[in-house]
């Protein structure tokens, strides 16, 4: 039985037995519904509806306020870099307009600790109603990455899944140049690359590794 509050009790990585031809063979998490219990690779539970997003975004997670008052998480972080050889690919494929779009001079990495269940990578905006966990915003912007862009979903295993709701311009992740399907859930371990934006890369790593 899922347990009261959390966003889901266990997991497991699934691929396309017999892909079709051109289908993406990404790796996808299933996850427990928290309402039903039904298997679930997406955002959406086939069975009851139960969606992993919420209905409003006013800003970062305080303890206690993610999952129904699951303890906070501890042991990952998440560090955002201008990277250039994911722009350096861009420009090359013609994704990016490299004069438009120069990749920026100095733009140190950003470390941003994973506490909750959930966070959110993107951009805050002006008005601030929408403050990301990863946020990528201040200068130089990254013009590519939407305010909220892809959201980390934290699973008892200890690893995370990463989902985009369908922001403008994609998320990929490690060397893979296609886009991970919009409102899939996809495993992350330590040390993946999250590309998104024009030149952004997140990696994943547990807190004490190298870097």
């Amino acid at each position: 039985m899922p347990v009261p509050g959390r966003v889901f009790t266990t997991w497991a990585p699934s691929v396309p037995a017999h892909p079709r031809p051109g289908q993406l063979t990404v790796e996808r998490a299933v996850l427990l519904c928290p309402v039903c219990a039904e298997p679930r690779s997406g955002r959406r539970c086939p069975r009851c509806g139960h969606d992993l997003l919420p209905r409003q975004r006013t800003g970062p997670s305080s303890p206690g306020d993610d999952a129904g008052g699951v303890p906070l998480r501890a042991g990952w972080v998440a560090i955002a870099q201008a990277d250039p050889d994911y722009y350096e690919k861009a420009t090359t494929t013609g994704d990016l307009e490299a004069p438009r779009v120069p990749f920026p001079r100095a733009w140190p990495a950003r470390y941003f600790a994973l506490n909750g269940e959930r966070a959110w990578i993107g951009r805050r905006g002006r008005s601030r109603t929408h403050r990301p966990e990863i946020d990528l915003g201040g200068w130089p912007a990254d013009p590519g990455v939407a305010r909220l862009h892809a959201l980390l979903l934290a699973v008892p295993t200890g690893g995370w899944v990463l989902m985009d709701p369908g922001s403008a311009s994609g998320t990929t992740v490690n060397d893979d140049p296609t886009p991970v399907p919009v409102d899939a859930l996809v495993p992350l371990a330590a040390g993946d690359r999250i590309h998104l934006g024009a030149w952004t890369t997140i990696v994943l790593q547990r807190s004490g590794a190298d870097w």
